[in-house]
């Protein structure tokens, strides 16, 4: 068994002296954690399910409210719209960025 574990191209994480914890951590480690996963249905994300996808979302929404408190009031509502939707492209890029690669999706498996 040791030569099996020596033998070159085999990953160290297989080797009998690392426990299944390890080479479960390291599996783990090299898989890609989107911040946003992709809708079940349609085009696009959906909610986060990393912190900093979280973290992202929350500054979001408390940049846009903190435009409506600033830009609203004081009557600019065609500024506003340019605010927001600069907001919203930047929102995007980093789904487009740190997000499951977005395609039509139908549910179930496809």
């Amino acid at each position: 068994m040791r030569e099996l574990a020596e033998a070159p191209g085999l990953s160290s994480a297989y080797t009998p002296q690392r426990s299944q914890s390890a080479c479960l951590e390291t599996f783990m480690q090299d898989e890609k954690k989107y911040w946003f996963p992709a809708k079940r249905y349609g085009w696009g994300w959906g909610f986060p399910t990393t912190w900093q996808g979280v973290l992202v979302f929350v500054a979001y929404a408390a940049a846009l409210a903190f435009g409506t408190q600033w830009l609203v009031r004081d009557h600019q509502s065609g500024l506003f719209l340019l605010y927001a939707a600069a907001l919203t492209a930047l929102l995007m890029l980093v789904c487009w960025l740190k997000g499951e690669p977005p395609r039509w999706r139908s549910g179930g498996g496809d």
